[in-house]
């Protein structure tokens, strides 16, 4: 959750103190207060955490019980006043920073801060803004930057090595505040982003304590030795009389007061043994977050480790039976490994069961040699992984085929090929799916169990020929698009596709390029764009209102191909993009064939009402003498086959019942991918859209 956009670039405590409440309300983060932990101990034949806390509010003993605990009382979990000698005897103030307000009360007091961190010297700057006597104990050495140079300093820190980084701030720092040392301020010889990398030691961001130092208003004092009285006296030997001291000197980790039987994650005085990036793991399901010494930016990190190290293990132990997991897709094709990748990106354990023996078989198998992807690469790849700069524009099927491989590679996609889904059905008291599949290889029945069901068997599943009467009697050959490949085997022939949408009319382009009779059914009414004006259109789409990117492609169209009526090609009223969004009817690429049915190569037929023998009888009453036909008239889904008991998510034919962009979620933790007729972009929403809502229900659920 960044900081809004007009926020100032360096945030105030109250705006923070907003921020973070904020970010509690929008993750909705419930802590329980006024809890005081008393211990926290391991039982290794549990294998669970008990954590033993107060009620400070009622005084009432609480029990937790826990598979993972993570220790985040932070480095400032208890004020630390260093043991200095006759400090009793001081009849001034002695206060922690942490107590420190402002220094409105001390004016014209002589006031000493011990401690030269970020705070000690900006309390000596407040106190002497208001008038008081201030000095400052320094005992170390440390270096002074501005927030503008360590800002430049994190920011060059992500493209350039940290010695290089520390040059230049180094650079900075000596030519606006020069040599300090005759103030008692000295530089380390290691640079400061090296030392905070390190040590964790930060640099001091100074907001004009070293001008009040230079002008006197800021004394700076060696090591505080002893107090007498109201006297203090330090390593030089000198004493100053005071009427308040500050103590800027850090805080304490409590963690070991309560954390029991750890000898590995902390050390005595509750900090990390092990040093960054390593520091946030233990044994046992222990974790600690905050503990880096990097601020915040440390915090978002060992947040997110933490976070996604508890899923993997807890995922991991869940999966006690060989097939029992948290989510069984059904189907390899794009959407099946969109979801699979997502899921396995959130550590949420999967498998894929796929009834052919490879994945994307549809795009191996069942797709014509000439087929290219018909939208432009950036609107054709899956989550998480876009095509490379030198892929073309428009990708060929074969170079589709082998992203696809890529993809599985690399996000350890492991489907399980040969399997043929038999059945689905939800136990509502186990409140688990159990899904039953046929090794096809092997004939062995097997069981799964698992607590969400994806459905991507997609929307091109199995085959669809209409009933057409008579087609028993035809004596050629008779295919569906799925199965055509080219057309150098029907040269000479009359040829006949029936289904004018993008496979139809490439198909029927194909053929009229062999040299076959080539003819094409043609029904109702379609739009037709090149593959440079549907890029177009879907670009502006970002930007502008979808009927007016309809007007100018239609504008497009019409200049390029004119008025196609009397070929029998007629525009619907509805413009391109509104069909696409409206009804999931895309509109047809041309790849060239409507320069072929110009030219008389394609002639365009009316519907196909009967066949006899080889004789195919149109609407029209004309009948034509045929070699073959090709229907190109689509798929259906088979997933009401072996999905029971679903009212809620699909259809009868197996499609969403709800309208995009709700149509991908059922009940009972059932789902759907693939599904939205929007193609590899409707895929890679859906896939996201299911492995989020997964993750946030099984998280809830645990």
């Amino acid at each position: 959750m960044p900081h809004p956009p007009e926020a100032p670039t360096f945030i105030p405590r109250k705006d923070f103190i907003q921020y973070l409440e904020d970010y509690v309300s929008h993750f909705d983060v419930k802590p329980k207060y006024c809890r005081m932990v008393e211990s926290a101990v391991f039982d290794g034949n549990a294998k669970r955490w008990c954590v033993m806390a107060t009620n400070s509010e009622s005084g009432v003993a609480e029990e937790y019980s826990c598979r993972s605990l993570v220790v985040a009382t932070g480095e400032n979990s208890e004020e630390f006043i260093p043991d200095v000698p006759g400090l009793e005897s001081f009849n001034g103030e002695v206060l922690h920073s942490s107590n420190y307000k402002s220094g409105s009360k001390y004016s014209g007091k002589a006031v000493l801060v011990v401690g030269c961190g970020n705070s000690g010297m900006e309390i000596a700057y407040d106190l002497a803004n208001y008038g008081a006597r201030s000095s400052i104990v320094v005992r170390s050495q440390f270096h002074v930057l501005t927030k503008e140079m360590v800002q430049l300093g994190m920011t060059l820190l992500k493209s350039f090595p940290c010695n290089m980084v520390d040059d230049l701030v180094l650079l900075l720092s000596k030519s606006q505040f020069g040599d300090m040392t005759k103030y008692g301020i000295v530089r380390p010889s290691k640079g400061p982003f090296h030392l905070k990398e390190t040590t964790g030691r930060s640099p001091v961001i100074d907001v004009g304590t070293l001008k009040k130092i230079r002008s006197g208003d800021i004394q700076v004092l060696p090591e505080l030795k002893r107090v007498d009285g109201n006297e203090a006296i330090f390593a030089n030997g000198n004493s100053h009389r005071l009427d308040a001291i500050v103590f800027a000197t850090g805080y304490r980790s409590t963690a070991k007061k309560w954390l029991k039987e750890d000898d590995y994650l902390l050390n005595q005085d509750g900090m990390p043994k092990h040093d960054f990036p390593n520091h946030w793991k233990g044994k046992n399901g222990l974790y600690c977050a905050g503990l880096s010494r990097r601020g915040l930016a440390g915090i978002s990190m060992d947040a997110q480790n933490v976070a996604k190290d508890i899923k993997m293990c807890y995922s991991n132990e869940m999966q006690e039976m060989k097939n029992e997991v948290a989510v069984v897709i059904v189907g390899a094709g794009p959407a099946g490994l969109a979801t699979s990748a997502c899921l396995n990106l959130l550590s949420i354990s999967n498998v894929i069961l796929e009834r052919e023996n490879c994945c994307a078989s549809l795009w191996r198998h069942r797709a014509y040699d000439r087929l290219n992807l018909h939208l432009a690469k950036e609107f054709c790849q899956l989550p998480h992984m876009p095509h490379p700069p030198e892929a073309p524009t428009f990708i060929p099927r074969k170079d589709f085929i082998q992203y696809l491989e890529d993809y599985v590679s690399h996000f350890d996609v492991k489907p399980k090929y040969c399997r043929m889904v038999e059945s689905a059905v939800f136990d509502g008291n186990a409140k688990r799916w159990c899904v039953m599949a046929t090794n096809s290889e092997s004939g062995v029945a097997e069981e799964y169990s698992c607590r969400f069901l994806v459905v991507a068997t997609g929307e091109n599943s199995e085959e669809f020929i209409p009933d057409v009467p008579g087609l028993e009697s035809f004596n050629g050959e008779v295919l569906h698009s799925s199965n055509y490949k080219s057309g150098s085997k029907y040269s000479g022939k009359a040829v006949l596709v029936v289904g004018c949408g993008n496979s139809g009319m490439e198909i029927a382009y194909d053929l009229a390029n062999y040299g076959a009779r080539s003819s094409i059914v043609v029904r109702s009414p379609f739009h037709v764009l090149t593959k440079e004006m549907v890029q177009l259109g879907m670009t502006l789409l970002k930007s502008f209102p979808c009927n007016m990117v309809d007007d100018l492609v239609l504008l497009l169209s019409k200049s390029q191909f004119g008025d196609m009526t009397k070929y029998g090609i007629v525009r619907p009223s509805k413009g391109p993009f509104h069909l696409k969004e409206t009804t999931g009817r895309s509109p047809v690429i041309d790849v060239g064939t409507l320069k072929k049915i110009r030219s008389g190569d394609i002639q365009v037929l009316p519907e196909l009402k009967r066949v006899d023998g080889n004789e195919a009888i149109f609407a029209n009453g004309n009948s034509h003498r045929l070699d073959a036909i090709v229907f190109a008239t689509g798929y259906r889904s088979t997933a009401k086959k072996w999905l029971k008991e679903d009212d809620y998510l699909l259809n009868q034919d197996g499609m969403p019942k709800h309208d995009f962009p709700n149509h991908w979620k059922g009940k009972n933790g059932l789902y759907c991918a693939g599904l939205s007729r929007r193609g590899l972009a409707g895929i890679s929403m859906d896939a996201q859209n299911v492995a989020k809502d997964i993750k946030m229900c099984y998280s809830n659920e645990m």
